[in-house]
């Protein structure tokens, strides 16, 4: 986490009761979920190879449940799965940006799954929605996705720590303008960000307590926000671009 959780809850004095953790990878977070006392954590991962590692990882902690599922807004779609030599960079989506600004994470392996709608592994769960009211999500560009298969869900969740995006790392991915206005309709306002060179970073968002018009107008600002840094991040990678084309013709004349 690019964030520091246990900053954030300082800053905004938060009231965690148990996560959804979507993209738990090998469970790293589970040490500062320990420190902020939060018992209850759900653990989603979609690589069906990383889960026993998982389970190894978090058996110390009882009120931990972990869940094999690959999450979109899609129920049941059958999807390519690219698992990544990093395999924090597995993704549903092919890699685009992400190949010039991480060169030596490559594909080695595409598996056929099949998706998961978060709200209807919560109906037919034994979970109750209200025992959870923070939402964490890394899942390499399909985190909009994940949003809109929580559906109405949303609704009970107070916080929401996200990747997001201003490049276009991954095909298809959405940005983080798209995040903002999305989460904007459930009345999630974003209070942290955090970028890297890369063009991905996290995000913070709290659902918030205004008048329906100063959630619209600050809304509102911060779409204009993240259309601004992606639009400077793309502007930025042109000239990157261009840069590394004339070093290498360079390199090429010289020779």
């Amino acid at each position: 986490m690019l964030i520091d959780l246990n900053e954030l809850s300082k800053k905004y004095n938060l009231n965690i009761n148990g996560v959804i953790h979507i993209g738990a990878h090998l469970g790293e977070e589970a040490k500062i979920y320990t420190e902020l006392n939060i018992n209850e954590v759900i653990w989603i991962e979609g690589n069906p190879s990383l889960i026993l590692s998982l389970e190894e990882n978090l058996k110390k902690y009882p009120d931990y449940f972990i869940h094999n599922l690959l999450v979109s807004d899609k129920e049941n779609e059958k999807v390519t799965f690219n698992i990544t030599n990093d395999t924090q960079a597995s993704s549903i989506l092919k890699l685009k940006m992400h190949k010039v600004q991480h060169p030596t994470i490559k594909v080695k392996e595409k598996i056929s799954l099949r998706t998961k709608r978060i709200d209807n592994f919560i109906k037919k769960s034994i979970y109750n929605i209200k025992n959870y009211n923070f939402l964490n999500l890394d899942i390499q560009g399909t985190e909009y996705n994940a949003l809109v298969g929580c559906g109405n869900l949303l609704k009970d969740i107070d916080y929401i720590y996200t990747e997001a995006n201003v490049g276009e790392l991954y095909e298809g991915a959405k940005f983080l303008s798209d995040l903002d206005q999305y989460l904007g309709r459930f009345g999630f306002i974003r209070m942290e960000l955090k970028l890297t060179d890369s063009g991905w970073g996290d995000a913070f968002y709290c659902k918030s307590k205004m008048d329906n018009a100063d959630i619209e107008y600050e809304i509102s600002k911060k779409i204009g926000e993240a259309k601004s840094l992606q639009s400077q991040f793309k502007e930025k990678s042109k000239f990157d671009f261009k840069r590394k084309i004339k070093s290498f013709i360079k390199r090429v004349l010289t020779k």
